[in-house]
């Protein structure tokens, strides 16, 4: 849980002070809507562990969106009908697509966040006021006043709009200890420049087939780091700790991306990745699709 260090451990610990201080430091006193990315352990020792975190940034910003994946509720696409650039392996038949459904959890909107987003994502998660989008598999969780509204916006068919809808409010990216590889607004200008929006699937028990598709969600990140050096002047940073922490405003960081992505579909994806079959080339491969959709129009 990272609370207490070993009494023979001589590295600092990190306060709810310390932390106060670099995101006034990042300037986010006065901004009223942060979407969180985070790492604990980036930190080194924080007293008091995640709580801390959360308490730190409520105290300095008054709505906080953060991811809020279930995985665990997620399907294999079914065996037909097969939807082009989807970047997925589809159960080979019916039967094998009703083994999987028989087995997976039903999602459900307070269900457990899948471990890659986090301790303290899932602090946020656990908070008394916190609220959740309803898209299963793709959502996100959100504190403070504008959360609830923010988080509306996040449907099975738009699963990503929270981000969207944030960014068009003013929202700020913070990332705690990680990258641009675990920031998710940049999905978002992938879907407005139609590379990527992906469909995935997902056990649910309000549908009477007992599962639905969720379209539009994000796929490969690790290329994303790449656009740092198209923000500066616009991102900020501070040293929290042992963590390496960025702010950068939501609808820059997406106006950025397009731009990128107009100028070459394979912006931001990493070159090693671009490999036939996957990820990265269905997104370049779906952005090519709709560039020649253009000039038959």
């Amino acid at each position: 849980m990272n609370v207490q260090p070993d009494a023979d451990d001589s590295r600092p610990v990190t306060t709810q002070d310390d932390i106060v201080d670099g995101l006034r430091e990042l300037g986010l006193a006065g901004v009223e809507i942060v979407v969180v990315h985070s790492s604990l352990s980036a930190f080194g020792w924080v007293a008091g562990g995640a709580a801390t975190v959360v308490a730190a940034v409520r105290s300095v910003v008054p709505t906080v969106i953060a991811p809020a994946f279930t995985y665990v509720a997620r399907l294999p696409s079914p065996p037909e009908p097969q939807i082009p650039f989807n970047a997925d392996t589809p159960a080979a038949t019916w039967d094998e697509f009703q083994e999987a459904l028989d087995r997976t959890p039903v999602h459900r909107t307070d269900g457990p966040i899948d471990r890659n987003m986090g301790v303290i994502a899932a602090a946020f998660a656990s908070e008394p006021d916190a609220s959740r989008s309803p898209a299963p598999i793709c959502g996100f969780s959100g504190v403070g006043r504008r959360a609830a509204e923010i988080l509306s916006h996040g449907t099975a068919e738009q699963p990503l709009a929270v981000l969207e809808s944030a960014a068009e409010q003013g929202a700020w990216i913070l990332l705690l200890g990680v990258g641009h590889e675990s920031n998710t607004t940049i999905h978002v200008a992938e879907n407005l420049e139609h590379r990527g929006g992906y469909t995935r699937f997902a056990r649910v028990d309000d549908d009477p087939r007992g599962w639905t598709a969720v379209r539009n969600v994000g796929g490969t990140s690790s290329g994303f780091p790449a656009i740092e050096p198209q923000l500066r002047g616009i991102q900020r940073e501070a040293r929290i700790g042992d963590a390496r922490c960025l702010a950068v405003p939501a609808a820059d960081t997406i106006r950025v991306a397009r731009v990128l992505i107009r100028r070459d579909p394979a912006a931001l994806l990493a070159p090693e990745q671009l490999t036939p079959a996957s990820q990265a080339s269905d997104a370049v491969a779906k952005r090519q699709a709709y560039l020649r959709s253009l000039r038959r129009t």
